[in-house]
């Protein structure tokens, strides 16, 4: 049978306990050793009082008191018995090494002595002037009986006290452990939903600071549920709408006999599928990105060149005047990866109607800068400080049906934290327009070497379809086919 896990409160009353339980047991112990160091003081005191009279008679050459002592001898250097009392025998006390030393220094020791037992305490004075010492002894028996009846106390005090401390060990746990229940019920209250916050203890004390912490730390969880919900939500939003486009037409398709007109359906549908692809891509990449598990393919990059790869197959496709400055620029970074963010931000400007846009490459400290600036309308002021979340849009841009959803700034801002740096936009591009620079670091927090990309795609346009295909998608407006679109307006492109 397994027994159960202690909680930590047995654990730290027995953990007390046990403290406890040694620290009297040592206290006791030092106690007892002290009353017999005491015990031994107080005899010795008693033996050095007595010796002190004896000496002067012996020194001044008779020993009458010896006589009337209750157990005193003097002994010459010759060990002889000069005097000694009735009760003292005439032997010498001291054995013969004892005895030289008590003729230069006092002597100590507890003996087995005739007529006062096993347990005797002896002291021996030597006489000043004469070559001989005094020496008086008494009974230990009472000093003993002291002792053990102490060590009887001790026994007895010792389970009172050790169970006394147990009692206070235990209510000091409990005290201490009060607000950490107290907070253990908060946050189960408020991760059951019945509160929406952790309420703070009154104080400054360890269990205020460890409330707020998991107060912060149950804010920073709503807001991420908070936002994964309006995520979630806006994805479900987004591809509603091409789903429901490409489910209209290859029904409509299928009730065609026109070759020509089935022929036209379908590239329809197949521009809808692009932009769901498309769409799902750019989930799948922010989706990584904030896992941290977006992998990339390092290498030192010429930016420069990269940027002018990924204009030069834009220029017609977007009908845009590009222009790119600057020199080349390396940098440790993902090409296709660059090229990716940089064909994003082309066909932002291109779908907000720029005509112009100018691309300009340089060295930023340890990193490198890429600015786009076009001549289009710009950001509508209170769209700036929304532009880089996802599926942010604006209205008024010169091809609403093949618009993007919203994704291509999240996406660009996703693929400058991954390489450590940011992105920053605002309206003061040199060419009137919108202006978006992305900072691109030098070290990035995924670089872990050279590695392949497992959620590589090719480099099409966010949401922007075939000229052909442009064309055709009016045709979504046709009777018969309103409905599957579910009668909602296009989505815009992202920003601008």
């Amino acid at each position: 049978m397994r027994l159960p896990r202690p909680t930590h409160k047995t654990l730290l009353v027995t953990v007390s306990g046990v403290a406890a339980a040694g620290a009297v047991m040592v206290g006791l112990v030092l106690l007892h050793l002290l009353v017999i160091a005491m015990t031994d003081a107080a005899l010795d005191d008693a033996l050095d009082a007595r010796a002190a009279p004896l000496v002067r008679d012996a020194g001044a050459g008779h020993a009458s008191r010896v006589v009337s002592d209750s157990y005193a001898q003097v002994v010459n250097a010759h060990g002889t018995v000069v005097a000694h009392s009735p009760s003292a025998p005439a032997s010498p006390l001291l054995s013969r090494s004892d005895l030289t030393q008590a003729l230069d220094r006092p002597v100590v020791r507890d003996a087995t002595l005739s007529g006062l037992g096993d347990r005797a305490r002896l002291r021996a004075v030597p006489v000043p002037g004469r070559r001989e010492a005094v020496v008086v002894a008494t009974s230990r028996d009472a000093a003993d009986i002291f002792t053990t009846r102490h060590l009887h106390v001790a026994f007895v005090l010792f389970p009172l006290l050790v169970l006394s401390l147990l009692g206070g060990a235990s209510k000091l746990v409990h005290a201490t452990l009060r607000p950490v229940r107290w907070l253990a019920d908060e946050a189960l209250g408020a991760a059951r939903g019945r509160r929406a916050r952790i309420r703070l203890p009154p104080g400054e004390d360890e269990a205020a600071e460890l409330a707020q912490a998991l107060d912060s730390m149950m804010l920073r969880v709503r807001q991420v549920e908070d936002r994964e919900k309006t995520f979630v939500e806006q994805a479900s939003q987004g591809l509603r709408v091409p789903v429901g486009v490409l489910r209209g037409e290859l029904r409509h398709a299928i009730t065609l006999e026109d070759r020509d007109e089935i022929r036209r359906s379908l590239r329809l549908a197949s521009a809808e599928a692009e932009r769901m692809a498309t769409m799902t891509t750019d989930l799948v990449v922010l989706a990584h990105e904030r896992s941290g598990t977006l992998d990339l393919d390092l290498a030192d990059t010429d930016v420069h060149q990269a940027v002018e790869r990924a204009t030069r197959a834009l220029r017609t496709a977007l009908g845009v005047d590009v222009t790119v400055q600057g020199e080349a620029v390396h940098l440790r970074c993902d090409r296709l990866r660059v090229e990716q963010a940089v064909t994003y931000l082309l066909a932002n400007s291109a779908a907000a109607g720029a005509a112009h846009v100018q691309v300009a490459v340089r060295r930023h400290g340890e990193g490198v800068v890429v600015e786009v600036a076009d001549d289009g309308p710009g950001f509508p002021a209170d769209l700036l400080p929304h532009a880089l979340e996802p599926f942010t849009k604006a209205q008024g841009t010169r091809a609403p049906r093949t618009a993007g959803a919203g994704l291509g700034l999240a996406v660009v801002a996703a693929l400058a934290r991954v390489h450590g740096g940011e992105v920053t936009v605002d309206n003061a591009g040199t060419l009137g327009g919108a202006r978006v620079v992305l900072l691109l670091g030098s070290t990035s927090g995924h670089d872990r070497g050279p590695r392949a990309i497992t959620a590589s795609r090719p480099l099409t346009l966010a949401g922007a379809a075939e000229p052909d295909h442009a064309g055709t998608a009016q045709a979504a407006g046709e009777p018969g086919r309103a409905e599957a679109v579910d009668q909602e307006e296009p989505v815009e492109p992202v920003g601008q």
